[in-house]
């Protein structure tokens, strides 16, 4: 159980194992954020510049400011630096907490702290005088008073011009005495007044309204303006039933100034937890590839890269009676394709050396120029005769650079750019995109026959990168304009499933819009194609479009929320996690 150590609103360090100290937020749990089973005291943190919540001991948390000096420089990350801006940006724009009247010291604490030395001071002259005005102030009374804004009847009566008032002497040694003691607030003050009114007020909103939002996630009513009454804005909300005044302040949520953006950071749901991919069942042969009836080369096929599209293509090359050899920079993932008759290298130039043809199929275009130009690379066995097949999504001057390094080797060189996700390259109906070398495209034919459903050859090197990234740029927008539909179709009280059935209706129809609005729905984001796959290729895009000087305004304001989504951390996650930008 959480303690009183720390209350929801302190702005900590949070330490999680494994970690350097994290600048973050106590805030209250969730329903997706579990507690775990842990004896020790513990709070709930809201981590900066992560979006992310976690349970963390008390022992592991520290005050901000005391800690700010040391801690601010123990790490020098880019993702840490920009957490510390973040909680700044959160403390310059933080709203002014209202001091509630518990808050507010007794009558007996102001005695306390006017008289010092207790009964010593009882024989001055002065004692009872000083002490009308704090036994004759009434307690404030949920309501307000007719100074406030808000304008509600009168509870707390303003002094008479003939009641007492304390010297001006004692007045000024009062101050002095509280002067660091920021919590004891004069209660004769205006200000102090105006704040316990709204603070009582706020006593009368609804409880499910917390942190500026109401129970269906939208700000809370503004007040109206000046001569209107409560009926006429907002609906009728219960917070405000007064007619304003003509003194009116601007519109305030329910802490009493108006709501920051950064405020809207809390309102984000718990981190989606990626659904683990179940393993691929490499000794299944799809309906697909049993109807292609392939008659597979003589000639031995290497492959470097078994991630998700790779993973796909291997196995339907192995079903399909080919002949390959293996290399994944994790190990243990050819395992299953060694069970099944491929063979295992342990470096890409080993599989270069036994190998006629050698695809690649890597994450990026460092990746694969590393794959090539690195240790144990590519150019180390190439020869003469050999080919190298680049199925990376890259842009054409990597795909060039790669090209003129090979063919300097006396070997062969063709991009084939893959469109497609998970489910079409296990299935082996991706679309296929060839360009360079013609002859190392047609040794590879029967490769291209088990791992798609049709292949286009495009000419000269770079055709086929750039082929692949305007498609993506249309995939991307329609992703993002999904994404975006969806989440405005939640916000506005419809059901989901309703808009997709209009969509699947309507000449919008397609599998993309289908299966990507069922993952939406469902919440999971199960990987078919990461997110940081498609941002990568929108990012390429645009550098592309500067060299040509063509202007992509809507390709670049879909990067831009494909990148927030992957800072937000679902970058591994499914390319229709962008919905977690759109709508939070």
């Amino acid at each position: 159980m959480a303690t009183d150590v720390y209350s929801v609103g302190d702005l900590v360090w949070a330490k999680m194992k494994g970690f350097s100290p994290w600048p973050g937020k106590i805030v209250s749990p969730t329903k997706d954020v579990k507690r775990p089973s842990y004896k020790k005291p513990m709070q709930c943190v809201f981590f900066f510049g992560t979006d992310n919540y976690a349970w963390i001991p008390e022992d592991a948390i520290k005050p901000y400011e005391s800690y700010k000096e040391s801690l601010a420089r123990s790490n020098k990350s880019t993702m840490f630096k920009e957490a510390v801006e973040a909680i700044e940006d959160y403390i310059r724009n933080k709203p002014e907490v209202p001091i509630k009247t518990a808050d507010l010291p007794s009558i007996g604490e102001e005695i306390a702290t006017i008289f010092p030395n207790g009964s010593n001071r009882a024989a001055q002259p002065h004692k009872d005088y000083s002490r009308q005005p704090f036994q004759s102030k009434p307690k404030p009374i949920s309501g307000g008073s007719d100074s406030e804004v808000g304008g509600s009847n009168s509870v707390i009566k303003a002094k008479e011009p003939n009641d007492a008032v304390v010297p001006k002497e004692k007045k000024e040694k009062k101050d002095v005495n509280t002067a660091n003691r920021p919590a004891m607030v004069k209660r004769t003050s205006s200000g102090s007044s105006t704040t316990s009114s709204k603070s009582n007020k706020r006593l009368k909103t609804s409880g499910t309204e917390k942190e500026g939002f109401n129970d269906k996630g939208l700000s809370s009513p503004k007040k109206p303006s000046a001569g209107l009454s409560s009926s006429s804005v907002g609906g009728g909300s219960s917070s405000y039933t007064s007619t304003v005044t003509a003194a009116s302040s601007p519109p305030t949520t329910n802490h009493g100034t108006p709501r920051k953006a950064t405020e809207n950071i809390l309102m984000r749901t718990s981190f989606v937890t990626r659904p683990v991919t179940p393993p691929l069942d490499v000794e299944q042969i799809s309906e697909t590839l049993k109807k292609k009836n392939i008659k597979p080369s003589c000639l031995k096929y290497g492959f470097l890269g078994l991630g998700i599209i790779g993973k796909g293509i291997v196995k339907n090359l192995l079903n399909s009676g080919h002949t390959v050899t293996v290399w994944n920079r994790t190990p243990s993932k050819c395992r299953d394709f060694v069970k099944v008759g491929a063979v295992k290298g342990q470096t890409p130039a080993d599989v270069v050396a036994v190998s006629d043809i050698t695809f690649s199929c890597v994450a990026d275009p460092q990746a694969a120029k590393d794959m090539v130009f690195g240790n144990c690379g590519v150019l180390q066995e190439m020869r003469s005769g050999k080919g190298y097949v680049e199925m990376t999504s890259i842009d054409a001057e990597t795909s060039q650079d790669i090209a003129e390094a090979i063919m300097a080797r006396g070997g062969r060189y063709l991009e084939a750019q893959v469109h497609g996700s998970k489910q079409e390259a296990e299935e082996g109906t991706l679309v296929v995109l060839a360009a360079g070398e013609k002859s190392l495209f047609d040794d590879s034919h029967t490769c291209f026959q088990a791992m798609g459903k049709s292949t286009f050859y495009l000419g000269e090197v770079g055709n086929a990168c750039k082929m692949n990234l305007v498609v993506n740029v249309m995939m991307g927008a329609m992703l993002a304009g999904l994404a975006e539909g969806m989440a405005l179709a939640d916000r506005a009280g419809l059901q989901q499933k309703d808009v997709l059935e209009v969509l699947d209706l309507s000449s919008m129809a397609s599998n993309i819009v289908g299966d990507k609005g069922k993952a939406i729905i469902e919440g999971a984001f199960s990987t078919s194609f990461p997110l940081q796959h498609m941002q990568k290729d929108l990012r390429l895009a645009l550098e592309l479009g500067d060299q040509l000087e063509q202007p992509l305004p809507l390709t670049a304001t879909t990067n831009e929320m494909f990148k927030h989504a992957k800072r937000l951390g679902y970058g591994e996650h499914d390319v229709s996690a962008v919905y977690i930008r759109s709508r939070f």
